[in-house]
């Protein structure tokens, strides 16, 4: 996937660089419908019909229709703490990723988390308010979209993803 992730960034066509940085993010569409695209998509979606069948959905009443697209980061490119309205699930497809690219740190999302501390002996794995993940190239991750994370401030060039959001 990485070349034709490639390709694609290297069109015009396809280029909207929200969020300043090199991407394809279209809201209500994106690189999905084209064909260099279609095993990803049928990938995910066997994927994610798994994982959500593990989490307890009905997945007979979910329609899987992946929104799909590319990013490139490079050095200082960084992306906000955020979370995904209006998608039920969310994943990254993490393709190259040289030394020094950045994590990905995900957050407790209940509010009072962010509002004041709490007394803790010792963090474990059911009380730290936030969790990193450090990819390497070939990793695919994905959550539920209701999950607050960000991408901290990216210290390589050529960090290149594939992103969905069902």
């Amino acid at each position: 996937m990485l070349p034709v992730c490639r390709n694609i960034l290297d069109d015009e066509r396809y280029l909207t660089n929200k969020w300043d940085y090199k991407n394809t993010y279209t809201p209500g569409a994106g690189i999905e419908q084209l064909s260099e695209m279609e095993k990803f998509t049928i990938y995910v979606k066997s994927l994610a019909k798994q994982f959500l069948n593990d989490l307890g959905y009905d997945t007979t009443v979910i329609q899987f229709d992946p929104q799909v697209f590319t990013s490139q980061m490079n050095k200082g490119d960084s992306h906000g703490r955020h979370c995904h309205p209006g998608a039920i699930l969310s994943g990254v497809f993490y393709l190259n990723m040289p030394d020094e690219s950045s994590p990905i740190q995900f957050y407790d999302p209940r509010p009072w988390r962010d509002t004041r501390i709490m007394p803790v002996k010792k963090e474990t794995e059911q009380n730290i308010p936030s969790f990193t993940f450090n990819p390497s190239a070939g990793d695919l991750i994905m959550w539920e979209s209701w999950l607050h994370h960000e991408v901290i401030p990216n210290k390589s060039n050529d960090r290149v993803t594939l992103v969905f959001n069902l």
